[in-house]
Formats: structure tokens, C-alpha cells, sequence
């Protein structure tokens, strides 16, 4: 399905924040020594959602709900987990990490997309983004700890 309109990129935001979250808590009944962390990522999740529907709720107009400001294919951004619980934690972590990098793709798209109607909504995918890009990194850290840590 392709995405033109600030409603339908909103609503796609909001579903990939919850089908993530749901994967974290997943991960979390799964795998005890990730569990803190898993569920600290759904509750961002569930905050990025949040703040997704409140953004754009305070700036929403009948100009901007049918404003055609994406050009998105939801397949592109198909999130590429079969079982988030199958295998060990470095496997989940593994699987993790390919979840973040579709997120942070498709927020870093619909940012520079929809920078052009408003500076609200893109502000928050960029903080959105920026947070992201932080928990992919500490992602990574858990796969491949550095010697130091060691």
C-alpha cells in the first residue's frame, strides 16, 4: 500500500511502534538476562506511539489530514522478524538489530518527506529517529562487545 497522506503516515508509524513493542515484550518473557531492556524498548515504543498521535493531534487540520506528503510503500518497511522468541538472545538481539534499521529507515524517509508541511510532525520522527539510532548502536554493542568490556 502506498502512503500519500499525514493521516495514513501517522497511522503506519503508530502500527510499526506497536508491532515493535510487541516484539520486545516477546523477547522479554523469552529471555530473562534481556528483559529489562526489552521491556524498557516497548515502553519507548509505546511513548514514540504517544507522541506520534499527540503531535500530530495538536496541528492537525483539514488541509494537513488530506495533504498529500508521503510517498511511501508500507511493503518497504516490512519488519523482518518470523518468531522473535525462536533461538537464543543473541539470535533475538540479532533479529533486534534488523528491526531497528527498518524503523530508523523509515523514520529518516517519512522525516525528509514530510518536512515539507510542517515542522511539527517532522521534529518528532527526527527525535524519534535520533533515539533509534542510539538504542541500534546499543544493539550492536550486545553482539559484538568491545575488548574493553571484556
Amino acid at each position: 500500500m502506498l502512503i500519500h497522506t499525514a493521516s495514513e503516515g501517522i497511522s503506519f508509524a503508530k502500527g510499526l511502534e506497536a508491532a515493535t513493542a510487541q516484539l520486545y515484550e516477546a523477547m522479554a518473557e523469552r529471555f530473562p538476562e534481556f528483559r529489562d531492556r526489552a521491556l524498557a524498548h516497548a515502553a519507548e515504543n509505546r511513548r514514540f506511539a504517544g507522541t506520534i498521535q499527540r503531535v500530530y493531534q495538536e496541528v492537525i487540520t483539514d488541509a494537513i489530514e488530506g495533504c498529500y506528503c508521503f510517498q511511501l510503500e508500507t511493503e518497504d518497511f516490512g519488519l523482518p522478524v518470523v518468531d522473535p522468541v525462536a533461538g537464543s538472545v543473541h539470535d533475538a538481539v540479532g533479529q533486534a538489530v534488523a528491526v531497528e534499521n527498518v524503523m530508523i529507515d523509515f523514520y529518516s524517509k517519512a522525516q525528509k518527506q514530510a518536512d515539507t508541511l510542517m515542522a511539527d510532525i517532522p521534529r518528532a520522527f527526527g527525535t524519534i529517529l535520533r533515539k533509534r539510532n542510539q538504542r541500534l548502536e546499543a544493539l550492536k554493542a550486545l553482539l559484538c562487545p568491545s575488548p574493553e568490556r571484556a
